[in-house]
């Protein structure tokens, strides 16, 4: 029982010295981010902690009640029992008994509930906190002559010149922070531009820019379904005209711009789901604005990825 009751001390002072610790060092508890791979890890010693304190009570209550059954067909176990001492002694006996085995029964059971509680409202709490972050940073290519505002707990991977990926140059990668570690797929918002001026087979002269990018956006098409396992359209190609210039810039210069969503299947995260924004600028050069996702994480991260793609700008 003294083994018992430390373990069940250690248990509730380091749940109540984490939150203490969080609080004294100005953490906010409402944004704590959870372990899931440790906290599964604890489900089962906490169940085989909570399924030997059953058997205890069981056991030790089965020999209680044989030794008063064999007590009770004995002079001496009723002489004592007449002595007002001992019926006070076992009263008082069966009562703590009875308060500690069920406090043993009771607290697993309970610190399990509210662990996987906390860990799961957790869960949610983090994803929104993590995928609607209010605080953005600036990021500027003079190169490419563009900007772009992204989450600032996002990491930002930068590439020299001569990384390709499909015949684009891919600029910069901003990278959504891990959920953990059994987080398979970190989502992440890529940046690509390519000159439509060096690829074969497109003739750039008396075209419209809605023809011209309609081409190529059939041409991406065409290469993801050789590229990727199981891709497949989840949305109607669509084209709008946005403007992503700068003030003095005139009508004529804003940027035609067409929007794909597609799936395709990992071998290690399962199924993604990849959002891609093509914006062309001056008829000639391709500025593409990719966001790769889980399926299941998709939804919740649009309203972060709407606000990146509306902080564009391109010179």
């Amino acid at each position: 029982m003294g083994g018992a009751s430390i373990t069940l001390s250690m248990v509730y002072a380091g749940l109540a010295g984490g939150v203490i610790g969080i609080v004294l060092s100005g953490g906010n508890i409402s944004e704590l981010k959870p372990n899931t791979q440790i906290m599964e890890e604890f489900i089962i010693p906490i169940s085989a902690f909570a399924a030997i304190s059953v058997i205890g009570l069981i056991a030790g209550g089965l020999t209680f009640l044989s030794s008063v059954a064999v007590h009770r067909n004995q002079n001496m176990f009723r002489d004592k029992l007449k002595q007002n001492n001992n019926r006070l002694f076992l009263l008082r006996e069966g009562v703590f008994s009875l308060a500690f085995t069920s406090l043993l029964l009771l607290s697993p059971c309970l610190f399990i509930s509210l662990s996987l509680g906390h860990v799961y409202a957790q869960i949610e709490i983090g994803s929104v906190s993590s995928n609607n972050y209010n605080t953005f940073s600036l990021y500027k290519n003079t190169q490419y002559n563009f900007d772009i505002q992204y989450p600032s707990n996002w990491q930002k991977i930068e590439f020299t010149q001569g990384i390709e990926r499909g015949g684009r140059n891919t600029v910069v990668n901003f990278l959504s922070p891990s959920e953990g570690a059994a987080d398979k797929f970190r989502e992440y918002f890529i940046v690509e531009v390519e000159d439509l001026r060096l690829q074969q087979g497109f003739a750039m002269s008396s075209r419209s820019s809605f023809s011209l990018l309609t081409e190529y956006v059939n041409h991406q098409i065409s290469d993801y379904k050789k590229l990727y396992q199981g891709f497949q359209l989840t949305e109607s190609p669509s084209s709008s005209l946005l403007n992503k210039t700068d003030n003095n810039s005139s009508p004529d210069d804003n940027s035609q711009s067409y929007k794909i969503v597609y799936t395709y299947d990992d071998t290690t995260a399962g199924k993604i789901k990849i959002m891609e924004l093509y914006l062309l600028k001056n008829n000639n050069k391709i500025y593409s604005l990719s966001f790769h996702s889980e399926v299941s994480n998709y939804s919740k991260y649009l309203p972060t990825i709407q606000k990146i793609v509306d902080s564009v700008h391109i010179a």
